[in-house]
Parts: C-alpha cells; structure tokens; sequence
C-alpha cells in the first residue's frame, strides 16, 4: 500500500496515509525504501496531473509537506551536524562541569 496520486483528495489524507505505513508492524527496510521510492514518484504524478489546476500552490505544499513527513520520518538523520559532537554532561567531572560553565559565563555574560 502506498500514496497513489489517484488517492490524494486532500492534504489530511495524504498524510494519514504515510502515518499509517509508519506504524505498520509488518514493515521491514526493503519493503520501506520500495513503498518511499514508490511514493515519491505518485507524489510527482499527482503534482505534474494538477499543476494546471487553480490550487496549483495548494497542491504544491501538499507534495512538499507529505515529502517532508517522509524524510522525518523514514530516515534517521540527526537533527543538526553538532548533534554528535561532545560529551555528555552526565558523564563529566565535578572539575569538567565547572570548566565548562566557565567558559559558557566567559562566552555570554562579557
């Protein structure tokens, strides 16, 4: 089961849909990249099929979101590139912590 631009009538649907193979139980790596590769392509049918239409902007975001929802979704990329740098606050010295926050006071309040 995956997004066919046959089936797209409104935004909430849409996104209903990517949220219910999110949560399917049976879903396995292979059978999830297929469904993603598959969407994307239905997506782009839907958008070049109502690109003429009067809510063509409409239909735009609707592509752009569900596009979004996927990639948030589907793919585990850290938040930021400094998501992985440093260490854990919890894992530090009592003589680590106040070095830190130091500097941090250094930083901010001069």
């Amino acid at each position: 089961m995956n997004l066919r631009s046959s089936q797209i009538t409104n935004e909430d649907e849409a996104y209903d849909q990517i949220l219910e193979f999110f949560h399917r139980k049976d879903r396995n790596p292979f059978l999830t990249e297929i469904w993603k590769d598959q969407t994307y392509v239905n997506l782009m049918n839907f958008l070049e099929q109502n690109l003429e239409n009067h809510v063509r902007s409409k239909n735009y975001k609707l592509v752009q979101n569900a596009i979004i929802l996927i990639l948030s979704l589907f793919h585990n990329l850290p938040p930021d590139r400094f998501n992985d740098v440093g260490r854990d606050v919890h894992s530090m010295s009592k003589q680590e912590k106040f070095n830190v926050l130091s500097m941090l006071k250094e930083e901010f309040l001069d």
